[in-house]
């Protein structure tokens, strides 16, 4: 449970850290830059399988973000109800 915590957490730091952002940002419109310019269809192929793995990061991180938000709000509960039965 606290690692899904730990790494809901940084995950979401790294989301909201605004060097990510950019250089993510960056990375894909360089990706989409050289794909619209290529004339070479091996390469169009690997750029876009590259877009395709920056896009699968994006997805990870955010899955592990709302994983251990999700994993917070058991744990809050949790803590809530042996609270309640404790008394």
């Amino acid at each position: 449970m606290r690692d899904e915590l730990d790494n809901g957490r940084l995950a979401d730091e790294i989301i909201s850290n605004p060097v990510y952002q950019e250089a993510y940002e960056l990375i894909e419109q360089e990706i989409f830059s050289q794909w619209k310019l290529s004339k070479d269809k091996a390469e169009r192929e690997c750029l876009h399988q590259t877009s395709q793995l920056l896009h699968r990061l994006k997805v990870s991180l955010n899955q592990t973000m709302l994983n251990g938000k999700v994993e917070l709000k058991v744990w809050q509960k949790k803590n809530m109800l042996e609270k309640l039965f404790k008394d």
